[in-house]
């Protein structure tokens, strides 16, 4: 499962073999590799070069996602403050008390 901190890297990278142009210059590559962190340890997994672009749309869309859903916690944390001081502005005004379950009387 692709998590938040997932990130596609391309990656370019020397070898072992001594006297490879890759040590002078050009390494070998691209390899396409998904990062990702999951329970505090990290990992990574090669992507066909076919799968990188799919992935790549993945990992952006479902960053969008959490990043939605983090303005919609903040509207919905203003939500509950705005509903508390009606209800406590009712209460001082009325004396009837609103909450889950109680019908305001009109």
């Amino acid at each position: 499962m692709i998590n938040a901190e997932a990130i596609r890297l391309v990656r370019h990278m020397e070898c072992g073999k001594a006297g490879c142009a890759c040590h002078s210059g050009r390494k070998h590559g691209p390899y396409y590799v998904l990062s990702n962190r999951s329970g505090g340890r990290g990992s990574y997994s090669y992507l066909d070069p076919g799968e990188a672009a799919r992935v790549r749309t993945l990992v952006l869309r479902y960053r969008e996602f959490r990043r939605g859903l983090q303005r919609l916690q903040k509207v919905n944390v203003e939500l509950v403050s705005l509903l508390r001081r009606y209800q406590q502005a009712q209460l001082r005004r009325t004396g009837v008390k609103l909450g889950a379950g109680v019908v305001a009387r009109t």
